[in-house]
């Protein structure tokens, strides 16, 4: 059995906004978390709740083929609101093989936190498959953030998240 950290390569679709530039995935897929320095956000300036999401292709190489034992969701984000009654939360669903997990969502923190899950193969319906390669196995991820302010319509507040990346077991 193997273990691999694979990471964002491209993006499928972006419902955030970039820190800089365009691609959500160059802003995410670091192996050390820069946490504030580079990151996609959702701005919340409404009492009405509102939510944002971005979807991610995640690949890395193999030269034989794999079977995916377990995968482990990594996600590290927070929101800068100083009102504690603000809503703020992230939700996330892997994807491997076109087969999706159930969603993992939490509630954020002022401070960058990981947050993390762990799917068995039974878990994502992909149990004894062989896969080519960890690109043939279509694995994506999309991430959901959503809030609403519980004050004044003139504040503001971002969801932000830093880093994304999913650990595989697996066997060739």
């Amino acid at each position: 059995m193997a273990t691999i950290i694979l990471r964002p390569v491209s993006d499928i679709s972006l419902g955030h906004t970039c820190s800089s530039g365009s691609s959500g995935y160059a802003l995410i897929n670091e192996s050390t978390a820069d946490d504030a320095s580079t990151y996609i956000y959702q701005s919340i300036s409404s009492t009405s709740s509102s939510s944002k999401t971005s979807s991610f292709k995640i690949s890395g190489s193999s030269s034989k083929k794999i079977k995916i034992t377990s995968a482990k969701v990594v996600v590290r984000a927070c929101h800068n609101t100083s009102n504690s009654s603000d809503t703020r939360s992230l939700s996330f669903k892997l994807e491997i093989g076109g087969k999706t997990s159930s969603a993992k969502t939490v509630t954020l923190g002022t401070s960058f936190t990981n947050t993390t899950q762990t799917y068995t193969a039974s878990d994502l319906g992909i149990a004894n498959t062989v896969y080519d390669s960890f690109d043939a196995a279509n694995i994506n991820i999309s991430l959901t953030s959503s809030g609403a302010l519980n004050r004044s319509k003139n504040s503001s507040f971002q969801i932000r998240i830093t880093q994304v990346y999913v650990e595989i077991t697996y066997d060739e």
